[in-house]
């Protein structure tokens, strides 16, 4: 398939949202931790998105730890400003479970080199007002912040980008290999009513996306992938998965200290979007996420950390490559997720080399995909 050439822009539909006056959600926020033992003097939103609000919390009484923060996440299933979204609140319920059942696995905290990664510790799950309250990690930033700066272009070197990647990739496949496995029936019914409620939202989202750019380029197999995904019929749907994998749900704390290849703390968070899918799929989403940061950025460091996490992870099969292939091609289409702005030129590209690897996976073009950055992939058992 030729995919060269000037291609439109494709623009997810646009939602319109109107302020809501005279409503303090730092106050509900407060009251609704008043009777708990994490009852705080004030609260900063740290974090916002579609029906969803991150709060640090500033507690009237330090933990036995000795910690005096909190972090503290609040979610809605509708907001009257924004009536055509609707998220199911399922993904409290599956964030909550399923990290509780981390806690008491391997997958709790691994380390690798001068890297450690786990989850956070969660403290309390308020259901009737959707709020969770998270051990805070002090001087934290997302991973996607600390990567795109220019700073930490310029500081990482390779051999520690590689390490990082390789601590990834080393925490994902034991991740995946306890997921594998025979859990608590409790945590894996609640990870099933999430795949039918919150994932299947996401699920209808995309299938859509993917039917309107159908509709403005040729594409073989574009069809085919969007019908197999929607009715979770494209690889394995046994598996938990985070369903969100990306550098910018995991926290690195103290980044000063992975610049000088000093002992550096990641933490593996906003874990709504788990379900049962296919392991390609966490894979996929921090593979296409670090590519488009060398679009975007001209970021070597992120191709090393790409090439870590692959080299770190167990060998896909042949038919689990171009399933990740294909995924990765996918996410390319909502490069607007992981960057607020990007250049037309840059927009096209992500949409021409997402059609290309669907296509590509879709088909089975091991050739095609010899040409390109992601044949590494294929690093076959």
């Amino acid at each position: 398939m030729d995919t060269t050439g000037t291609m439109e822009t494709v623009k997810p539909p646009a939602i319109q949202v109107v302020e809501e006056q005279n409503h303090d959600p730092k106050r509900d926020i407060l009251e609704s931790l008043r009777p708990t033992l994490y009852a705080c003097s004030s609260v900063q939103r740290i974090h916002g998105g579609l029906l969803n609000a991150t709060y640090r919390g500033s507690l009237i009484n330090p933990l036995q730890n000795g910690r005096c923060t909190v972090i503290i996440k609040h979610s809605e299933e509708r907001d009257p400003n924004i009536p055509q979204l609707t998220l199911s609140l399922t993904r409290c319920l599956a964030e909550q479970a399923i990290l509780r059942g981390l806690g008491r696995t391997p997958s709790h905290q691994v380390q690798h080199k001068q890297i450690s990664i786990q989850v956070p510790q969660l403290y309390q799950y308020l259901s009737d007002q959707q709020t969770q309250i998270f051990e805070d990690f002090s001087q934290n930033g997302t991973l996607h912040d600390f990567l795109t700066s220019a700073a930490a272009r310029e500081r990482i070197t390779a051999s520690t980008a590689v390490a990082l990647g390789e601590a990834l990739g080393s925490w994902l496949s034991r991740f995946h290999a306890w997921s594998k496995t025979p859990v608590d029936a409790d945590l894996r019914n609640i990870v099933e009513q999430n795949s039918n409620g919150f994932d299947r939202n996401l699920r209808d989202f995309r299938f859509h996306k993917l039917l309107a750019i159908q509709k403005q380029y040729e594409s073989e197999h574009l069809g085919h992938y969007a019908a197999l995904m929607h009715s979770r019929e494209f690889g394995r749907k046994d598996v938990i998965v985070h369903g969100d994998f990306s550098t910018r749900n995991i926290l690195i704390q103290d980044p000063s200290a992975i610049d000088e290849e000093k002992d550096t703390s990641l933490a593996v968070i906003d874990w709504e979007a788990c379900c049962l899918g296919d392991y390609t799929r966490d894979v996929a989403e921090m593979v296409a996420d670090l590519y488009m940061q060398n679009i975007l950025y001209g970021s070597k460091v992120a191709l090393s950390i790409i090439q870590g996490l692959i080299g770190a992870y167990p060998p896909l099969d042949e038919e689990a490559a171009y399933r990740t292939v294909a995924q990765i091609g996918e996410n390319f289409f909502y490069w607007n997720v992981y960057a607020p702005t990007c250049t037309d030129e840059q927009e096209s590209e992500f949409v021409r080399l997402g059609i290309d690897l669907i296509d590509k996976g879709v088909g089975r073009d091991r050739e095609g995909i010899k040409t390109t950055f992601f044949e590494c992939i294929f690093r076959l058992s």
